[in-house]
């Protein structure tokens, strides 16, 4: 069986990632990663994007729900922040710590890079590997198009 993991360019850092590899590889020979490259133009046009998108919804809120509420919804998000920054630390400790198959990640031959995560090249990419599933970790949210690629698509897809 031919399998594809579909995830982002950070996929050797994450231990959820390593610990699903690492079963799946296992058990099958034939395990391929489709990752998606963030450019560079990308990474600096993202942090004026998202502050643009946040004061956007800051705006939105105040005239939906008052600006009480919006107050309190807004000085609370560095909490939040914190909490989920802790509790990601606590699962990657945890998954680390779950035993697993001693599989390292295959030479570069194995990998394979796109840049969208919808887009043709991705779609071609995924395509040209003819996997029987693909397993998406961390990528993003798929179109149909791309999960159509396996030979065995998701149930509800047809």
């Amino acid at each position: 069986m031919r399998i594809t993991f579909f995830t982002n360019e950070d996929f050797a850092s994450s231990e959820e990632f390593r610990y699903f590899f690492s079963n799946v590889a296992a058990s099958f020979r034939d395990v391929h990663v489709v990752a998606i490259r963030h450019s560079q133009v990308e990474k600096r046009l993202s942090f004026p994007l998202v502050l643009y998108s946040k004061a956007r919804k800051v705006m939105w809120r105040a005239r939906r729900f008052g600006i009480v509420h919006t107050l309190g919804v807004v000085t609370s998000d560095p909490l939040r922040r914190l909490i989920t920054q802790r509790d990601e630390q606590e699962i990657s400790e945890r998954v680390r710590a779950l035993p697993r198959p001693s599989v390292k990640l295959k030479p570069e031959e194995t990998h394979y890079y796109v840049e969208t995560v919808n887009g043709p090249d991705a779609v071609e990419t995924i395509s040209t590997l003819e996997p029987d599933v693909v397993i998406q970790v961390r990528a993003g949210i798929l179109r149909r198009q791309v999960f159509e690629q396996s030979r065995r698509p998701p149930s509800g897809a047809a």
